[in-house]
């Protein structure tokens, strides 16, 4: 589905350059880091919320990205869309080689809501650098951002195979699924994705929510309690496992739960009113046997 997107006669240069780089192995668009970018990496780092010295940096190393890809960040940061267009283009213009400004390109414009426009810099990328997910994954997240359901699913379908390792295809696939109403098949996708990532929360956190979808508290209970067990910190595994609790019959369950958590969150507005919902389910129990 994507070859009409990478048609040598749409973009004969792109397609070219992209099968010289497959060739030379830099198809990727990340050139390998050495000590020197690395150190200024750090630098630029360090001096990333001071416009004067970061201004410095760039003037001072024009044949390395890394000051102009901090001040990137900085203006990721602060949500400074046309500024971060700005840098993007200087990007690609002094770093044709570099896949990150391509990357920031799409990014701002789909912060603009110029969705089209980004929708034309992911499919350049896609050209130019064919084994780079950037462009593969800005081409698909640009018809979830245009709303075109059917269109998103088979960008995120050929995305999630085409990168099978990048745990955020098979996540945004399944949600492109769950739009169209193929919750089964979402479920499925994201269970396998959540034995294949076991650490990533997101995708876990996922994997719950589908249960909970489908109405099957026990099982959304028991994918957040074992969410739990490897993400303490995060509160949302503690709360939700207290009302997948609930949903599926179990207030002493929950009781439990939240007052483990209470001891971790004791703040927590969200852990206070699923506390609250406890309550009420214990008291409701309580009446319903005397």
């Amino acid at each position: 589905m994507a070859k009409r997107e990478i048609d040598f006669l749409v973009d004969p240069w792109g397609v070219l350059l992209g099968m010289w780089r497959r060739y030379k192995g830099t198809a990727d668009g990340q050139p390998p880091p050495t000590e020197q970018r690395i150190m200024l990496w750090e630098q630029a780092q360090l001096f990333k919320y001071v416009d004067r010295k970061l201004d410095e940096l760039i003037g001072e190393h024009p044949k390395e990205p890394e000051p102009l890809l901090a001040r990137a960040g900085r203006e990721i940061e602060d949500e400074q869309w046309e500024k971060l267009l700005a840098t993007s283009s200087e990007l690609r213009q002094r770093f044709p080689s570099h896949v990150s400004g391509f990357r920031h390109a799409s990014w701002a414009l789909r912060r603009l809501k110029r969705v089209d426009e980004a929708d034309e810099i992911a499919k350049r990328t896609m050209r130019r650098f064919p084994r780079s997910y950037v462009g593969w994954e800005a081409w698909a997240s640009c018809a979830t951002d245009r709303g075109d359901l059917v269109e998103a699913e088979q960008r995120w379908r050929e995305m999630r195979a085409r990168f099978p390792e990048k745990a955020f295809s098979h996540t945004m696939h399944a949600l492109s699924l769950v739009k169209l109403g193929e919750i089964l098949e979402a479920d499925e996708i994201l269970a396998a994705a959540a034995e294949a990532f076991p650490d990533n929360s997101t995708l876990r956190r996922e994997f719950a929510i589908s249960a909970e979808r489908l109405g099957e508290w026990a099982e959304a209970a028991e994918r957040w309690l074992d969410g739990r067990g490897q993400f303490e910190r995060e509160p949302i595994f503690h709360i939700r496992a207290a009302l997948a609790l609930l949903g599926a019959g179990d207030p002493e369950g929950a009781e439990d739960v939240v007052a483990s958590a209470e001891f971790l969150f004791p703040s927590n507005a969200e852990l206070q009113s699923a506390r609250k919902k406890v309550d009420a389910a214990l008291a409701q129990g309580r009446q319903s046997q005397a």
